[in-house]
């Protein structure tokens, strides 16, 4: 029996091998993860992809019930499709006339669903209240308007002509943040749906690159090149700060600066803390000084540990015996500056006593 622990896939929870559904053996569950959800799945051949068994279980119990809610309006547009839409009185349904029709769909055995959009014998499509009353309102609203003589008794309103506008109605883009994202399937990343295609050229070796005329680097897009060029060679094209004197050499950078030394705004919170930085490299420090444990330089001398190679060199001092500050008055040596500027503060002292 295999005790391995994965990840389920949709709700990521740890459980063994055991108690999940591998969706490379059975690629079916992918299309009903895919009509519940909207999410598409990609499989690798050497790469395992599972789900637990409870989120097995939210999938039936859903799909059951979108089975019912098709199966029962199928029901209800036979009930009433001889009736006017606009007028239906539920207190004339007979039950027993429900329980036949579904005793009748039961007995017929079909492979496929039925449709979600069902129309009437007759090609009328069913109306709800609202929507009936709605174009009974725009009939009248047309017969008011009514072009030619009026009868005896009519009253009518002047005409008013109407114009269409051409073209395809304009649709409201959607915001980055609310656009639908896939997971990429080698890396984990969440990415924007329109730039997936995108993405997936990153891991693909043989994918066309840009060389460097000066140097060995390469980028897989011409633009990015561009930024290199301007950036570590050439620097023709500068981006100065109206609001201060420094300059730098692509917009990015210079709207980081911006926000971060002449606003308020702090755009990067610790999730640990709460607290708030006006740049991501300052996010970083405090997450690394205050709520990391990895001391990643280790001295070779003794057992000891650093987070900052500053204080790891501090450190090595003591064991080589190294004193790279001197006084300009004694010559006294340290092997820290923060110590020489104490030493100095002495010789001060010693001429204000004279």
């Amino acid at each position: 029996m295999n005790t391995g622990i994965c990840v389920c896939r949709l709700c990521l929870r740890k459980e063994s091998i055991s108690e999940m559904i591998e969706l490379n053996k059975k690629e079916s569950w992918i299309k009903i993860i895919y009509r519940m959800t909207n999410i598409v799945i990609y499989l690798k051949t050497n790469c395992s992809t599972q789900i637990c068994l409870k989120c097995k279980e939210f999938l039936v119990q859903f799909e059951d019930f979108r089975k019912l809610c098709i199966q029962n309006d199928v029901i209800f547009r036979k009930l009433y499709e001889q009736t006017t839409p606009d007028i239906v009185n539920h207190e004339e349904c007979n039950v027993p006339e429900i329980d036949k029709i579904k005793k009748e769909q039961n007995n017929e055995e079909s492979d496929s669903e039925p449709p979600v959009q069902i129309e009437l014998e007759n090609n009328e499509p069913f109306l709800s209240e609202q929507s009936c009353t709605e174009s009974i309102e725009k009939h009248e609203t047309e017969r008011k308007y009514k072009r030619g003589r009026p009868k005896k008794g009519e009253t009518r309103l002047p005409a008013v002509k109407i114009t269409k506008k051409r073209g395809r109605p304009r649709t409201e883009k959607l915001p980055k943040s609310s656009a639908p994202k896939v997971q990429c399937q080698t890396c984990g990343k969440l990415v924007n749906k329109f730039n997936f295609a995108r993405h997936l050229s990153i891991h693909d070796p043989d994918r066309p690159m840009f060389p460097c005329s000066v140097c060995e680097k390469s980028y897989p897009e011409k633009r990015f090149l561009e930024i290199h060029i301007n950036s570590a060679h050439t620097r023709e094209i500068n981006y100065p700060c109206d609001q201060c004197e420094k300059v730098y050499l692509s917009t990015r950078s210079l709207r980081t600066h911006f926000l971060a030394a002449h606003t308020d705004i702090k755009r990067y919170p610790c999730k640990f803390c709460g607290m708030k930085f006006a740049q991501s490299a300052l996010r970083y420090h405090h997450y690394f000084m205050a709520h990391s444990d990895v001391k990643q330089f280790a001295c070779e001398y003794c057992d000891k540990a650093f987070k900052k190679k500053g204080d790891l060199t501090i450190h090595t001092r003591t064991h080589t015996g190294e004193k790279p500050f001197k006084c300009d008055i004694c010559s006294k040596r340290f092997n820290k500056s923060y110590n020489m500027t104490l030493h100095k503060r002495t010789h001060r002292q010693e001429t204000k006593a004279c």
